[in-house]
């Protein structure tokens, strides 16, 4: 990650580094993530689970976070490096009066890459804008699995995997600049992201589904953020 963030702003033109005009942006938002390979092997494991446990979360859609730091180049173009982090899980659970049984997965993923914006039109206060980005996400998915009979020792496992992904997300937005250097930005998006097989973080062996095709993991989905900005400058 450390080369990635290096690589990212060695290349950026001088320019951009000692621009007079910066942008710097968060958002928060919700997002849908496809992970249907995860949703499968979900689905695979609790056939292994004891008789009647169910599914009560299949990776849902969930909070997504963004930050990003642009260069205003003119009044169309900008042009800068963003930031993204994501999480979803899935969880199978049983409890009764004997005990518990759960299988918690979770997922989270955090992005690096590039961003560009262009802005359509400008009336009163607001900007209309078409934006793009592009980079890398590495993930990280967590499985753990818990068994606690009543007067009965509490067995425990879990596993750590990790992937990486190609994303790109094209999105349009408005900007509303309703104070001086502060501006509120609502957008909406759909990211579309090669699929990463999962690796085991010590053996770098992959998980597979019963056909034997290995796990992969799939963050493609709509994006909904809204966000504050600070223009620099």
């Amino acid at each position: 990650m450390k080369k990635l963030f290096f690589i990212v702003f060695m290349i950026l033109p001088a320019e951009y580094i000692y621009s007079q005009s910066i942008k710097v942006e968060i958002n928060s938002g919700i997002g849908t993530y496809n992970h249907d390979d995860l949703k499968s092997f979900q689905d695979y494991l609790i056939t292994f689970a004891p008789p009647h446990t169910r599914k009560v979360a299949e990776f849902p859609p969930y909070y997504y976070y963004s930050a990003s730091v642009e260069n205003i180049l003119n009044v169309h173009h900008l042009i800068g490096i963003n930031f993204t982090w994501l999480t979803s899980g899935g969880r199978n659970d049983l409890r009764d009066y004997s005990g518990e049984y759960s299988l918690d997965m979770h997922i989270n993923g955090i992005g690096a890459g590039f961003q560009y914006r262009y802005i359509v039109s400008s009336f009163k206060n607001f900007d209309l804008y078409a934006k793009a980005r592009a980079g890398l996400l590495f993930s990280n998915f967590y499985m753990k699995e818990r068994l606690n009979l009543i007067q009965v020792d509490t067995t425990t496992t879990s596993e750590h995997f990790h992937a990486m992904n190609i994303y790109c997300e094209p999105s349009m937005g408005i900007t509303w600049n309703f104070w001086k250097r502060i501006s509120l930005d609502f957008s909406l998006g759909y990211e579309i992201d090669t699929k990463g097989s999962l690796l085991l973080v010590n053996t770098k062996q992959f998980i597979a589904l019963p056909s034997g095709q290995p796990i992969k993991t799939d963050w493609s989905g709509f994006r909904a953020l809204a966000g504050l900005s600070y223009r620099i400058r």
